[in-house]
Protein backbone atom coordinates (compact mmCIF):
# COMPACT_ATOMS: atom_id res chain seq x y z
CA UNK A 1 0.00 0.00 0.00
CA UNK A 2 1.80 3.57 -0.90
CA UNK A 3 1.54 6.15 0.91
CA UNK A 4 1.49 8.62 -1.83
CA UNK A 5 1.05 8.72 -5.90
CA UNK A 6 3.80 7.50 -7.42
CA UNK A 7 3.12 9.74 -10.02
CA UNK A 8 3.40 12.76 -8.64
CA UNK A 9 7.00 12.11 -7.88
CA UNK A 10 8.96 14.67 -10.09
CA UNK A 11 12.52 15.36 -10.09
CA UNK A 12 13.03 13.12 -7.09
CA UNK A 13 11.06 15.24 -4.49
CA UNK A 14 8.47 13.78 -2.29
CA UNK A 15 4.95 15.00 -2.66
CA UNK A 16 3.16 16.59 -0.21
CA UNK A 17 1.33 14.94 2.07
CA UNK A 18 0.82 13.89 6.01
CA UNK A 19 4.13 11.55 5.70
CA UNK A 20 6.41 14.63 4.18
CA UNK A 21 5.04 16.65 6.79
CA UNK A 22 5.93 14.43 9.56
CA UNK A 23 8.92 13.32 7.80
CA UNK A 24 10.31 17.17 7.85
CA UNK A 25 8.84 17.29 11.77
CA UNK A 26 11.78 14.86 12.77
CA UNK A 27 14.91 17.27 10.97
CA UNK A 28 13.26 19.79 13.62
CA UNK A 29 12.96 17.64 16.47
CA UNK A 30 16.28 16.81 15.88
CA UNK A 31 17.64 20.11 15.89
CA UNK A 32 19.13 19.62 11.59
CA UNK A 33 18.87 22.28 9.42
CA UNK A 34 19.67 22.70 5.99
CA UNK A 35 18.73 19.29 4.57
CA UNK A 36 16.44 18.67 1.68
CA UNK A 37 14.82 15.02 1.70
CA UNK A 38 14.35 13.60 -2.32
CA UNK A 39 12.75 10.28 -3.16
CA UNK A 40 15.07 7.89 -6.14
CA UNK A 41 13.23 4.99 -8.13
CA UNK A 42 14.64 1.68 -6.52
CA UNK A 43 11.71 -0.16 -8.64
CA UNK A 44 14.57 -1.32 -11.50
CA UNK A 45 16.76 -2.77 -9.44
CA UNK A 46 14.37 -4.03 -6.42
CA UNK A 47 16.45 -2.06 -3.77
CA UNK A 48 14.61 -0.56 -0.33
CA UNK A 49 17.67 1.92 0.78
CA UNK A 50 18.05 5.24 2.19
CA UNK A 51 21.82 7.69 1.84
CA UNK A 52 23.15 10.73 3.09
CA UNK A 53 24.71 12.79 0.36
CA UNK A 54 26.92 16.27 0.50
CA UNK A 55 28.93 17.67 3.04
CA UNK A 56 27.83 21.48 3.16
CA UNK A 57 24.45 20.63 2.05
CA UNK A 58 22.95 17.33 3.08
CA UNK A 59 20.35 15.89 0.88
CA UNK A 60 18.88 12.52 2.17
CA UNK A 61 17.47 10.10 -0.75
CA UNK A 62 15.06 7.66 -0.14
CA UNK A 63 13.53 4.65 -2.78
CA UNK A 64 10.58 4.88 -3.75
CA UNK A 65 9.50 1.35 -2.93
CA UNK A 66 10.28 1.76 1.20
CA UNK A 67 7.05 3.46 0.79
CA UNK A 68 5.69 0.45 -0.65
CA UNK A 69 7.18 -2.05 2.11
CA UNK A 70 7.48 -0.50 5.48
CA UNK A 71 4.88 1.44 7.05
CA UNK A 72 5.13 5.22 8.01
CA UNK A 73 6.74 4.59 11.42
CA UNK A 74 9.17 2.94 10.21
CA UNK A 75 9.99 5.27 7.64
CA UNK A 76 10.91 8.16 10.31
CA UNK A 77 12.64 5.18 11.58
CA UNK A 78 15.00 5.01 8.82
CA UNK A 79 14.79 8.92 8.38
CA UNK A 80 15.75 8.71 12.26
CA UNK A 81 18.47 6.71 11.23
CA UNK A 82 19.67 8.60 8.41
CA UNK A 83 19.80 11.74 10.51
CA UNK A 84 21.87 9.76 12.89
CA UNK A 85 24.71 9.44 10.46
CA UNK A 86 24.43 13.96 9.78
CA UNK A 87 24.80 14.05 13.84
CA UNK A 88 27.23 11.90 14.23
CA UNK A 89 29.18 13.68 11.23
CA UNK A 90 29.74 10.00 9.38
CA UNK A 91 30.39 11.81 6.25
CA UNK A 92 33.31 13.84 7.55
CA UNK A 93 34.99 10.56 9.41
CA UNK A 94 34.60 8.71 5.97
CA UNK A 95 36.36 11.73 4.31
CA UNK A 96 39.30 11.94 6.57
CA UNK A 97 39.82 8.17 6.89
CA UNK A 98 39.88 8.31 2.73
CA UNK A 99 42.43 10.96 3.20
CA UNK A 100 44.58 9.32 5.90
CA UNK A 101 44.33 5.46 4.82
CA UNK A 102 43.58 4.94 1.39
CA UNK A 103 43.68 1.86 -0.29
Amino acid sequence: MAFFDRKKIKKGTLPNSELKDALLALFARANVKNVKLYVFSGKKDKIANALVMGFFKKKIWLADTLFDHFTADEIKGILAHEIGHIKGLHIWIRLGLAVFFPR
